[in-house]
This record gives structure tokens, sequence and C-alpha cells, in this order.
């Protein structure tokens, strides 16, 4: 496709729904560190797959197959953006009257965030939410509603670290600590060997909510302390100005 910085390669996969006769919002995804090229779609078929199937365009690069970029990975989740546009292929899939939404892992999480608190970005791509999995924990005011999931088993990026980018961060916002979960949750595969995939239904709730409007999506999202899919053994919500009804709660 052409474009990105994180190193040489150039592609990325694109999933969308099954049912072509509609247009879709459009979500762009980032990687973590060391699963790039090939490797994207197979460890994050989950939430790749799933989540387009609930009604996304989503586009993920595979740009960065073991460096480190973690500005340039920035730059390649926007570049995803503007060759969606540029190709009418995928372009005409699309509901280019929706906010777009921006979502990633790790690495691609610490790119997501970078793109959140980006107020030139925010404003040209229409950003509407960001569900940051497990990031890499820049200290920056999100722009736009941000969703920080971690595991108090993630020794990589641990939760503390996310902690205090949540902090950071403008509302509405949360802060979710996944019990039992280690850096690898949101993957469906690590190495060749399976992984629980535990953060698809909140990605689509996340989404849903801040993209779509859906009510009822905001009212599960905004349940993640209380609802019994999986425990979370620390919990903060700051629903700010958001158009759900305004509140900070906490579970440790």
């Amino acid at each position: 496709m052409g474009g990105f910085k994180c190193d040489g390669i150039q592609t990325a996969t694109i999933f969308y729904p099954t049912d072509t006769s509609k247009k879709y919002p459009l979500l762009s995804f980032s990687h973590g560190w060391t699963e790039g090229g090939r490797n994207v779609a197979i460890n994050y078929k989950d939430v790749l797959e799933t989540v387009a199937a609930s009604g996304y365009v989503v586009i993920a690069g595979e740009s960065g197959l073991v460096a480190g970029c973690l500005k340039a990975e920035a730059h390649d989740q926007i570049r995803a953006l503007d060759y969606v546009n540029e190709t009418s292929e995928f372009a005409q899939r699309v509901d280019w009257s929706s906010k777009m939404g921006v979502y990633g892992h790790s690495m691609g999480g610490g790119a997501s965030l970078q793109n959140a608190a980006d107020a030139a970005v925010v404003e040209k791509y229409n950003l509407g939410a960001a569900m940051l999995l497990h990031p890499t924990p820049f200290m920056v005011a999100t722009k736009i509603p941000s969703f920080y999931a971690t595991g108090n088993l993630d020794t990589i990026v641990p939760a503390p670290l996310v902690l205090n980018a949540y902090n950071k961060g403008g509302p509405p916002k949360i802060f979710a600590e996944m019990s039992g979960a280690t850096h690898f949750e949101c993957q469906s595969f690590e190495s060749g060997l399976p992984c629980p995939h535990g953060w698809t239904g909140f990605t689509i709730n996340w989404m849903n909510c801040h993209i779509k409007g859906i009510q009822a999506d905001c009212d599960t999202a905004y349940n993640v302390c209380n609802q019994s899919r999986r425990k979370m053994s620390k919990c903060i919500i700051d629903k700010g100005t958001s158009p759900v009804n305004s509140s900070v709660s906490v579970i440790v």
C-alpha cells in the first residue's frame, strides 16, 4: 500500500462484514511489538474479524515486524485510514459520514493513545473512540473517549503504568484491569499457542457506544466494573461530559 514508516513492510489486511450492500464505520488497528507482518491476521484473529463482523471496516497495518516504532506506528495507523480512502475498492464500503476509531495492542495501543491525544489528527480524521489494549503508556491527554485495558498479570506493560497513562488522559475514559489477564489477553494466538482474546466484546461495546451511538452498548461499556463476563481486579470510570450520565466509580 505504501507510506508506512516503521520498516520496509508495506502491507495491510482489511476486514469487513459479509453484507457488502451496506456501508460501515472505519477502524484502524495497530499491532504489538514483534507481532507485525503475517502475524497480525493470525495472532489478532478474533479482535479483528469479530469486530469487523459486528459492523465495521477494519484495516490492520502490518509494518513493524520486529522494529520498535513507538512514534512511526502512530503515523502508520493513520496512513492506513488514508489508504482506505484512496482505494475505491475499499472506500466504497465505508460510511464516511461516521466517526472513525483507532485501537491497538501494546506498541499499537501506544500508537492509538498518541493519535487519540493529537488534536489535529482527531479533527482531520473525525476520530470518535480509542481502545487501548495493554498500551505503551504515553503520558498524554486524550481528546476522545478512551478505554485503557490491562491485566493484573501483565509483566510487559504492568498495569500501574497503564493507570498512570489513564490518569493523564481526558474523559470520558475507562481503566479496566482484568483479573488473571497477561499482556497477550487480547490476542487469539502467541507463538502458536492459543490466547483468550478476552477484550473483543469490550472493544465492540466501546466502539458501538462512541462511534455508532448505540445506547445499549454505552450501558454495557460503562458497566465494565460490575459485569460478569470477566472479573476486573481494578476498574475506574470517568464519564466526564459524555452523553451517558456522568459519574466516577472505582473497584479495587
